[in-house]
């Protein structure tokens, strides 16, 4: 599943690079895009291992940033 999460926190690399460490830190996470731009997430990732939520909470816990999924 492919989820798009609107973090308007997002400003630099630096938070470009923490938000991506989510693929490694997570085994649920299989792709992380982070456009700077629009300051959004798109996160792939398996949604019988991890929830939304679960994500949303992980997004806070590495980066402090607070993430809101998208409509798609």
């Amino acid at each position: 599943m492919k989820q798009i999460f609107s973090v308007p926190e997002i400003h630099c690399s630096s938070c470009l690079m923490l938000l991506e460490g989510l693929e490694e830190d997570h085994s649920a996470i299989k792709n992380v895009r982070t456009d700077l731009i629009k300051k959004e997430v798109e996160i792939e990732f398996d949604e019988l291992k991890m929830s939304t939520n679960e994500i949303i909470e992980a997004i806070d816990e590495i980066s402090g940033y607070k993430a809101t999924p998208n409509a798609n």
